[in-house]
């Protein structure tokens, strides 16, 4: 910012969720045009904001036997955004928490809170890893866990019938399967993981 203020983003590529790697990161940077971004003038937090929404990456072509996906670009984009929106609630003295429930487009999803909630995650791992996981997760407390489905050798039945065991019928229990399944089978798929009561 023209004060000095700095504000700082991070992205994290990874091409089984966003097909993005670190190389196709590099591309996207070197082939933007940040120009726009360069000459902006941002009389706060909220115009900084505006102008982010309107800036678009360049057209990189990902890695070779990537399967792009309707984010790609995302990790980037990411970056970059948290660290213009950083700079300018910094020169505002705002949180980017506080910057967020002032944009119009956030106001009907977004709920003040004194607490902040996490959710933890049971990933596609042997039997024994997912009861040490779920066990985590109930000593923990955490009252939301991921349990990843959907993966070759895993059978997901199993896994969700120790994880719901062990954590309990009150934690809600989310399922990501992260494209392991066709849209056609989705249903088929989900039908026998219902009797665990996922959401």
């Amino acid at each position: 910012m023209n004060d000095g203020c700095v504000g700082w983003g991070e992205g994290l590529p990874r091409t089984y969720v966003t097909g993005e790697s670190i190389q196709s990161v590099w591309r996207h940077l070197e082939a933007t045009d940040f120009s726009q971004l360069r000459d902006a003038r941002f009389t706060n937090a909220d115009d900084a904001a505006r102008q982010m929404d309107s800036f678009s990456l360049a057209n990189v072509t990902p890695d070779d036997g990537v399967l792009v996906r309707e984010c790609f670009g995302n990790t980037v984009r990411c970056a970059l955004e948290l660290s213009v929106l950083d700079a300018a609630c910094r020169q505002e003295q705002c949180s980017l928490g506080n910057l967020i429930q002032r944009l119009s487009e956030a106001k009907e999803i977004v709920q003040s809170s004194d607490e902040v909630f996490y959710s933890g995650a049971v990933t596609s791992q042997s039997p024994r890893q997912q009861i040490v996981s779920a066990l985590k997760m109930r000593l923990f407390g955490f009252r939301t866990v991921k349990v990843k489905v959907g993966t070759e050798g895993i059978d997901d039945v199993a896994c969700l019938r120790r994880v719901r065991r062990i954590v309990g019928r009150k934690v809600d229990l989310r399922l990501d399967a992260n494209e392991a399944w066709r849209c056609e089978d989705v249903a088929s798929r989900m039908e026998p993981l219902l009797k665990f009561r996922p959401t």
